[in-house]
């Protein structure tokens, strides 16, 4: 398969798996099942949110390992990187509000979803400014 197309197929799944995780929260929150709690039955956001972060880091080795970077904007790479940095801030928080007894659940949860808006927009400018 052509690199160039690798990488962006790559790029476009790890958009895909971004979007799918962002909404199992909501659509999960007003379901609920007895005996089991919200954070057991969001189960599978934590799981895309790391799949995600591993999809993103092998996009961006395909392509930077062999110079497919060549033409492209540089801006654009510089807010990837950062948004790859984001993500690495995104799982710390969640992993944190994974704990069942956390006291400060309420604020971590806010810097939580302001960060999923931050690193929305960073993947929409990354796309913007980098698309063939």
């Amino acid at each position: 398969m052509n690199e160039y197309l690798a990488t962006a197929l790559n790029g476009w799944g790890g958009v895909i798996l971004f979007g799918s995780g962002l909404m199992i929260p909501y659509l999960f929150r007003g379901a609920s099942k007895p005996g089991t709690s919200y954070l057991r039955r969001i189960w599978p956001h934590y799981w895309l949110g790391y799949l995600t972060f591993f999809v993103s880091l092998v996009h961006a080795w395909l392509a930077m390992r062999k110079g497919i970077m060549r033409g492209i904007n540089a801006t654009g790479i510089w807010i990837a990187s950062i948004a790859l940095l984001i993500m690495l801030w995104q799982i710390g928080i969640g992993l944190m509000l994974q704990v069942p007894l956390q006291s400060n659940r309420r604020k971590l949860r806010r810097i939580h979803f302001w960060t999923m808006t931050s690193l929305a927009g960073c993947i929409v400018v990354h796309v913007a400014l980098n698309r063939p």
